[in-house]
């Protein structure tokens, strides 16, 4: 006898049965002798008694009948009428079947469903029912609704349909930002943690949503983004290294294939306002001389009341002719002019009218167009300063209005609207700076004590106002990695301030810097490594530079610019490469570049 085990799949091989070749077989004679004898039914010629029913002894049934055609037992059927069957056990005989639910399997009649119990396959389906034919058990699905689990830890109400369970998801957040590395985790109580992104995948680290795309992305590593390819994108990542980004990887366009300011020269004195009478005054009022990352220089002054621009592609070599940028603005002279550097090629300078207005002006191809002015805002005091900062994509330009300074910002290279923040402070003279390392944005001012408002979300708020140790009169700020510095003129000032932004209630004094009597004739700018540079006019005439180098506490020997320049006015160079300064001998303006 074949013996089942319970069903454990609901399509199990099916059973292997027999072709049986004999008629009567000695195996049933055997198998159906009662007390020695077998009733067989023993086939005649006869078409009227077809069958004779004879009691035979076993070994009388196997020889001869055992071999006679159409003899067969008369189990089930003892008048020989051909309704009988082969029970269970029984060996088979093709004249007579096995009875209803059995089939021939090893030369015996089989129920294959004997020692089957079916059981139901999982929560979705309900215990089916054995087919005798193959001993498998059926798998019915368990009515829809039905509650199960369908070992997912982040669904719930799992519910049977159509045999299958399923639950409703929810949805753990991920962190977010930049940290596409992490991800969130399914605890399976309904609560959330967070766990590591699987490796490889693509993530942006410092690189911004509009720079990341399958060419320029990094990829995750347990949970950390690494291998970022951002050299390229047109886009400064200072934090991965990157000095300058001109979007390609070439050599000997001013930044590198490996995203580095290529080397800045020291440059002669190059006079830049042709023919006309021009001047940088005031030093303190507005920058006006800015080099992006691929060494152009911009440099902006002042000529009777035009703000005219020149352009030099040489790194201070040689610089274009200067170009008119308020002629049609209106009938109002040029009050200040100011210039900033973006992407490489891109520029931007502000133009602050006599009646107030205050306007901007932007080239993307290195000067050699420039898009139509757009109105910004309108100040209330000519006098105390107008200030334009830039980096990759994002503007700030400061300037006075009732109450203190206005700031306005705009994040996509100038194009669509500028929003305002109103910062209330005590003003004379102010410096609208940011930190191009740090993200750090602040007002500054002098009344002539220090006045200081940070910002960390680049230009919405402004922390309260701070006054750290010191004054100057006509002050001049910059920052650079974390540090503010501000220096002055008149009263025997010969002192730079050091402010840190993230304590801006505090300041270190470094002395060392010659005296200068004359208001407005004294610039200071800084790098992101934190080197400052201060640009001097100097009592009698002459221009002189300085520098303190990061962290230390006396300048550097100082650099003579010229024996009779004036206002001059200095900028950091990219990559911590040194400064260029633009200053004014009578009424001529001239430009040098200082590497270091």
């Amino acid at each position: 006898m074949l013996f089942i085990a319970a069903c454990s799949s609901p399509l199990p091989p099916e059973p292997v049965t027999d072709e049986v070749s004999s008629e009567l077989s000695a195996a049933q004679c055997d198998y159906f002798a009662v007390d020695g004898k077998v009733r067989i039914c023993h086939a005649t010629t006869s078409p009227t008694h077809p069958f004779t029913i004879l009691n035979v002894s076993v070994s009388g049934c196997i020889t001869p009948h055992a071999l006679h055609p159409g003899d067969y037992v008369a189990v089930g059927d003892p008048t020989c009428q051909g309704g009988g069957c082969l029970p269970a056990g029984a060996p088979a005989d093709p004249s007579l079947p096995c009875c209803d639910g059995l089939v021939v399997q090893n030369g015996v009649c089989t129920d294959l469903c004997a020692d089957v119990t079916c059981t139901a396959s999982d929560a979705c389906h309900v215990a089916g029912t054995c087919n005798p034919a193959t001993g498998t058990c059926s798998n019915p699905s368990a009515p829809d609704g039905t509650s199960c689990n369908d070992g997912d830890d982040c669904t719930q109400t799992d519910v049977c349909s159509a045999g299958t369970c399923a639950g409703t998801a929810y949805t753990c957040p991920s962190p977010g930002g930049s940290d596409e590395c992490h991800v969130g985790v399914c605890n399976g109580d309904g609560t959330c943690s967070v766990g590591n992104a699987p490796d490889g995948t693509m993530c942006c680290g410092p690189i911004p949503a509009d720079y990341c795309d399958e060419t320029f992305n990094g990829s995750c590593s347990s949970g950390t983004c690494s291998n970022i390819n951002a050299c390229g994108d047109g886009y400064i990542e200072l934090v991965l290294g990157e000095s300058c980004d001109d979007g390609n990887l070439v050599n000997g366009d001013g930044c590198d294939a490996s995203c580095h300011v290529e080397p800045f020269v020291t440059t002669p004195p190059v006079k830049v306002s042709g023919e006309l009478a021009c001047t940088t005054a005031t030093a303190n009022a507005a920058r006006k001389i800015a080099i992006d990352g691929s060494g152009t220089i911009y440099a902006v002054m002042n000529c009777d009341g035009i703000a005219e621009v020149v352009v030099s592609t040489d790194r201070g070599d040689s610089f274009s002719a200067p170009l008119d940028l308020s002629t049609g603005l209106s009938l109002a002279a040029v009050s200040e002019v100011a210039v900033a550097t973006g992407p490489s090629g891109v520029a931007y300078v502000a133009i602050m009218l006599s009646n107030g207005q205050v306007l901007l002006r932007t080239t993307q191809d290195r000067g050699a167009t420039w898009a139509a002015a757009i109105p910004i805002g309108t100040t209330t005091n000519n006098t105390a300063g107008l200030s334009l900062q830039s980096f990759n994509d994002d503007i700030y330009i400061g300037f006075a209005s009732l109450g203190g300074v206005s700031v306005a910002r705009n994040d996509n290279r100038g194009v669509g609207a500028f929003a305002i923040t109103p910062v209330a402070m005590g003003v004379a003279f102010f410096d609208l700076v940011f930190d191009i390392k740090l993200g750090t944005l602040a007002v500054c001012a002098d009344t002539p004590a220090f006045h200081v408002r940070v910002s960390s979300d680049a230009g919405v708020s402004f922390a309260a106002e701070v006054n750290p140790p010191g004054a100057e009169f006509f002050s001049d700020w910059a920052i650079g990695n974390g540090q503010i510095f501000v220096s002055g003129t008149l009263f025997f000032s010969t002192s730079l301030f050091i402010i840190p932004a993230n304590a801006p209630s505090t300041s270190t004094e470094v002395a060392g810097l010659p005296v200068v009597f004359t208001p407005q004739t004294r610039s200071v700018a800084a790098d992101d490594a934190g080197n400052a540079f201060v640009a001097s006019q100097l009592d009698g005439g002459g221009v002189q530079l300085d520098r303190l180098a990061a962290g230390a506490t006396t300048f550097d020997a100082f650099r003579p610019i010229d024996v009779t320049g004036g206002s001059p006015i200095v900028a950091a160079l990219p990559g911590n490469a040194g400064a260029a300064v633009v200053y004014t001998v009578g009424t001529e303006v001239w430009v040098t570049v200082q590497a270091y």
